[in-house]
């Protein structure tokens, strides 16, 4: 947490300290798993998404790794107090990447579309095997922008494996963002 005003260049110092590590103990390629930084208020305000965005790039691009998701796990604290939920997590990467128990559920779901019809951008995820769920509750995390890049609350609907996000205050859409704050709990 101590860089995070140095987001930018995270993922770029994760690749270079994991090839680092990689030829140094000499073990071939092993994986490394990390935990997502947790939602909290950062002395840096406003930063940690972008952080979280970094941690996202390096699970996705830098081969043997994971990132166990822990924006529904916070707890106000700078390390969720539940170990129980960020050791599962991990482990269950570990199992399914490393050991292949590859039928676990290891993943979170990762957005692999966006369209936009009209005012409303359409949002497809990966890695969402049972569907997409809010446990009954509304989806208030979203916000939608036009080309201005001015973000306004939006309203959301799941189906299946998809979310529908609108605002009346955005007419032609061409961005949205999820929990985009510093100490925010997701739905």
């Amino acid at each position: 947490e101590g860089n995070l005003k140095n987001y930018n260049e995270y993922a770029a110092l994760f690749k270079t300290m994991h090839n680092d590590w990689q030829q140094k103990w000499g073990i071939g390629t092993f994986p490394i798993y990390f935990a997502q930084i947790a939602p909290y208020l950062y002395r840096e305000k406003g930063i940690s998404p972008y952080m979280k965005e970094q941690q996202l790039i390096i699970s996705q691009q830098q081969p043997n790794t994971g990132m166990a998701v822990l924006l529904d796990a916070g707890n106000g604290g700078i390390h969720p107090s539940n170990k129980r939920v960020v050791g599962e997590r991990l482990s269950y990467l570990a199992l399914a990447k490393t050991y292949g128990f590859s039928n676990l559920p290891h993943l979170s779901p990762t957005l692999k579309q966006m369209s936009i019809k009209a005012d409303t951008v359409n949002l497809v995820f990966s890695d969402a095997l049972r569907g997409l769920t809010s446990n009954g509750k509304p989806l208030t995390l979203f916000e939608i922008a036009s080309d201005d890049q001015k973000f306004y609350k939006a309203k959301a609907l799941i189906r299946k494996d998809a979310v529908f996000v609108w605002s009346t205050e955005v007419k032609k859409p061409t961005a949205v963002r999820y929990a985009f704050a510093d100490d925010v709990r997701a739905e």
